[in-house]
């Protein structure tokens, strides 16, 4: 394993995005999610990697209130009594029966209910996008000045932080960043116990800028 310590210009924010298109960009889906909706491969990514944790249960609740105005009245069940696995499955069936309708096809059925589990994260850095908001937000990314070098970053074994994702023509890719690269330490400071987001803030800084971040491959 070796270390090496890049100096980075800033350009381009780190922003976490859960899209069906990115869920299966990012992840593996384990075999019994096989034939079920991106609604719950986004359900397990959030549940399973999501940085600060969340609650699995409390996301299938949000993703069926958002569905819930969209199926007949009587087809409408109590969350009672059912563990997270009933209640994603129940949630499933509730996709079926919104696209039944006039006003929703599966698609946007399904990315109406993972919206409403990122919006119960209650976090600006998470957000839910169908294919051609991401396209729009990867050509913006490009063209706009952010203060980040262009990852994306995750927990590893061990609490280690580790580089997820390089976007194209960032200036982290421009230095050779790759998928799998540990962070070390940025400006000279150990990272060691911080969480992605906190280490993503302290690379954050003014566009144009450098950033000296310590990587070990």
């Amino acid at each position: 394993m070796t270390s090496r310590r890049l100096q980075i210009v800033l350009s381009v924010a780190v922003i976490f995005v859960c899209t069906g298109f990115l869920v299966r960009e990012s992840f593996f889906a384990p075999e019994p999610l096989a034939g079920r909706s991106e609604l719950s491969e986004c359900h397990f990514l959030l549940s399973h990697s999501y940085v600060d944790g969340a609650d699995g249960m409390k996301l299938i609740r949000a993703a069926g209130q958002a569905l819930e105005p969209h199926i007949p009245a009587e087809s409408r069940e109590s969350w009672d009594g059912l563990d997270e696995e009933a209640a994603m499955l129940r949630l499933e069936q509730m996709v079926q029966q919104a696209s039944e309708g006039e006003k929703l096809d599966r698609q946007q059925a399904i990315y109406l209910g993972m919206e409403a589990m990122v919006g119960s994260l209650n976090d600006p850095f998470t957000r839910a996008m169908d294919p051609e908001q991401y396209a729009q937000f990867q050509e913006s990314l490009s063209s706009q000045p952010f203060g980040g070098i262009g990852v994306q970053l995750g927990l590893g074994e061990g609490g280690s932080i580790i580089v997820f994702k390089v976007f194209e023509k960032s200036p982290a890719a421009k230095a050779q960043v790759m998928v799998g690269d540990l962070v070390l330490s940025v400006e000279g400071r150990k990272v060691t116990g911080l969480t992605p987001k906190e280490v993503e803030e302290i690379i954050h800084g003014e566009a144009g800028t450098a950033v000296s971040v310590m990587f070990s491959r």
